[in-house]
């Protein structure tokens, strides 16, 4: 039974959004920062353009040390230009503080010893973040789209988006002047952590109904807003109870 282990529930503990979470996350920041965007001091050219390759394709550490590796052999340079491992760029990264890309942490429980942490970034955040690729920010739909077509000699109207419908025309028809809507697409699925498949997450991301099918189905226009927690057993008595 497992009332002879720790309680496995879930604090009912609600945490309030701070003033944080706003700062630097509207509209007009967004638009801000896409056209006058922060500057990153970069070590040099090469190493900006390698870790903008390593981002844009999502390629994996290990892909990308054996580009540096060689790039290295063949370029016949004393002092390489590129990060000294694909590791190594991503903490340089890291450590260039943009506000609407930093996550937070929150405490949410402690099972068996272990603590929990939920690591996350705030809504509105991650929105901005969608919003400063430039690809999306050219496509992306503010308005009722009424879109029809001629089918057999026959007009017909055609849904093939959400802000072709008529509940976005409904909804839209109640904004105040200068208001748009944002349909909001959340979702989350088990991934593999690793080449061999032994660790395993549940990242939530988060897209938007405003961009059009054919470039929502990018990479690119899906943003992480976090992790959803993973409780582990460790004995098998409390893994294989019911209320685990």
């Amino acid at each position: 039974d497992i009332e002879d282990h720790e309680d496995i529930s879930f604090a009912t503990e609600s945490y309030e959004i701070g003033l944080e979470d706003y700062e630097e996350a509207s509209f007009d920041e967004a638009f801000q920062d896409l056209y006058h965007p922060r500057t990153v001091e970069w070590p040099n050219d090469a190493y900006r353009e390698f870790m903008e390759i390593i981002n844009k394709y999502w390629l994996s550490n290990s892909a990308g040390d054996a580009f540096i590796t060689f790039f290295n052999k063949f370029s016949n340079l004393d002092i390489s230009p590129l990060p000294p491992s694909t590791k190594a760029g991503k903490e340089f990264l890291d450590n260039t503080i943009v506000p609407y890309m930093m996550f937070k942490e929150v405490p949410v429980k402690t099972f068996q010893n272990v603590e929990y942490v939920f690591y996350y970034r705030s809504l509105i955040k991650t929105i901005k973040s969608l919003l400063m690729i430039n690809s999306i920010n050219q496509s992306l739909v503010l308005q009722y789209e009424d879109k029809k077509e001629v089918r057999n000699g026959v007009e017909c109207r055609i849904f093939g988006e959400q802000y072709h419908s008529n509940w976005w025309k409904r909804e839209e028809s109640d904004l105040l002047l200068g208001q748009y809507l944002l349909s909001l697409i959340l979702y989350s699925d088990a991934t593999t952590l690793d080449h061999m498949g032994k660790s395993s997450g549940h990242p939530m991301f988060l897209s938007l109904e405003n961009i059009p099918n054919h470039q929502r189905n990018k990479p690119e226009s899906k943003a992480l807003i976090g992790y959803l927690l993973i409780l582990k057993a460790m004995d098998s008595k409390t893994k294989n109870s019911e209320k685990f």
